[in-house]
């Protein structure tokens, strides 16, 4: 596909942002020192919590790699590495990792990070009360073999966990401040990463360098000042007027944001928009009803003239430039635009006239403008559309229990790894499956995946198992993958578009003025 490289926009209005507010809470440690500057990036969505093991939203991420190292780490272009696990070995049935940890890191108050604190951290991640478990499913046990040694055991095969463990999951918290209440905003010294919170408040997260990190000297900034406005055109104003340094915009803005002389930059995420169906509520339990909205979905005019273009139409939940990604897929017959099909698979489920159905959207404008044009596509198959619009927090609270009917929004598909989107999606029991979907045989592909960390040997049963969800009737309608774009002031250097949405600012440097 070319639709990175077009650049079509049009001009939106500038709203100016709200001040900054920075009050310093820490506790005197990881002083920034003289050099760097902050960096003020911006976002849509506030954080659900700054534990890693209590989200409640995938869009915490970003907040949260600044503050806590993890066991592994997943590049910006997508490769895994060591990091505080500098190797890792499984056993020959595949069911137990040792992980081997550097020796000498700390945690932000000098206490050890050794394999006692990391089986603290993966059992916490994996406890009834984690919003991460499922990560974790079939863990059996953690073992410390010595302080630089420990084990994982699972009752499947656990191919997944190296890159499970470049999240949330792997991400280490100190053990000491597990029971503190002040932890879901922001501990000064809860962490183990190379910046440390000063301040949280409902808009704005902001962070001090801790240079006891060992990558602290080669770290340019001094902090960080995550600042949370969802109104797409607001974040860009702020960039323009010098408010912001940096941010994501819309497909639509790129046109807008060069002729202000900022500077873009623009890569491909394992993301995409969709329609979420809840099974487990009338009428879309029944498969046909769901492969109608497949074929309900012009995908092409949605791209064209809802994203200028930059939003690659596809039902796969997949980028086709991803590994996973399946090109000999036959997409007209799994999800090409065809509302008289669409029509008939309703009449095959005893709907011929329709129904009525409730649409979850946040209040987010590039999300809103999406259900808008879904809700008056799905009235020409006789599906009648009433939208609930709801700010971030609530929409994702919603979702997670599975309040909704519908929602249509933004979906990771490969974060940490394609393995967790499947068994998360797709497997009963899963956070993102609400209405337990179940067909028969994807558990056995998911395992199958999981026999290896090898991506070229994942890819065969990832694309069997999506292509079976999708002829199915899937319980999530992939609409398109936009691209994802950067603004930045001049100045701005070393931001990158991670190809799995793993943001992470350490090799950002701004240029004082």
């Amino acid at each position: 596909m070319s639709f990175s490289r077009r650049r079509i926009g049009r001009l939106a209005a500038a709203i100016a942002v709200a001040a900054l507010v920075s009050t310093a809470c820490g506790s005197g440690t990881g002083s920034p020192g003289p050099a760097g500057d902050v960096f003020r990036w911006g976002y849509s969505t506030p954080p659900t919590s700054l534990d890693p093991h209590r989200t409640a939203s995938a869009f915490d991420l970003a907040f949260l790699v600044p503050i806590y190292d993890t066991l592994t780490l997943r590049t910006a272009s997508g490769e895994l590495e060591p990091n505080v696990a500098t190797a890792w070995e499984f056993s020959p049935d595949r069911r137990n990792l040792t992980l081997t940890l550097a020796g000498g890191r700390t945690f932000q108050d000098g206490s050890p990070i050794d394999a006692a604190a990391v089986k603290a951290n993966v059992d916490r991640a994996a406890a009834p009360a984690s919003s991460v478990r499922n990560h974790l499913k079939g863990l059996t046990g953690v073992h410390v073999i010595d302080a630089r040694h420990v084990a994982l055991s699972f009752n499947r095969p656990a191919g997944d966990i190296p890159a499970v463990l470049s999240n949330n999951a792997g991400m280490l918290v100190n053990p000491a401040k597990f029971g503190d209440p002040g932890l879901s905003t922001g501990l000064p010294t809860a962490g183990s990463g190379v910046f440390q919170v000063t301040a949280s408040t409902a808009t704005t997260v902001s962070y001090e360098r801790w240079d006891g990190h060992p990558q602290a000297a080669s770290v340019a900034i001094a902090g960080i000042e995550m600042q949370v406005q969802n109104a797409d055109n607001t974040r860009l104003a702020a960039v323009r007027s010098g408010q912001l340094d940096a941010t994501f915009i819309r497909p639509s803005q790129v046109a807008e944001a060069q002729a202000a002389q900022l500077k873009t930059v623009e890569g491909t995420r394992t993301q995409f928009y969709g329609l979420r169906l809840n099974p487990g509520k009338e009428n879309l339990g029944s498969p046909a009803v769901r492969r109608a909205m497949m074929h309900a979905i012009d995908r092409r005019t949605i791209n064209e003239h809802v994203y200028d273009g930059l939003c690659e139409p596809t039902p796969q939940p997949w980028p086709s430039r991803f590994f996973a990604y399946d090109h000999g897929l036959d997409e007209e017959a799994v999800g090409g635009y065809d509302p008289a099909l669409a029509r008939r698979l309703l009449a095959e489920a005893g709907l011929p006239g329709g129904f009525h159905v409730t649409l979850t959207v946040t209040n987010i404008s590039a999300y809103t403008r999406l259900a808008e044009v879904i809700q008056g596509q799905l009235a020409e198959i006789g599906v009648e559309v009433e939208l609930k619009i709801m700010d971030s927090v609530q929409a994702s609270t919603a979702v997670r229990k599975g309040s909704f009917e519908m929602y249509v929004g933004p979906n990771e598909s490969a974060r940490p790894g394609p393995t967790s989107f499947l068994s998360e999606y797709f497997l009963p029991g899963g956070t993102s499956n609400p209405g337990d979907f179940d067909l028969p045989g994807i558990d056995a592909q998911v395992d199958q995946v999981r026999r290896t960390a090898s991506e070229e040997q994942q890819a065969p049963a990832i694309r069997a198992a999506v292509s079976e969800v999708l002829a199915a009737g899937p319980p999530v309608v992939p609409v398109c993958v936009p691209a994802t774009v950067l603004a930045h002031r001049d100045g701005v250097r070393g931001l990158e578009v991670p190809l799995y949405g793993n943001y992470d600012f350490r090799r950002v440097s701004k240029a004082n003025h």
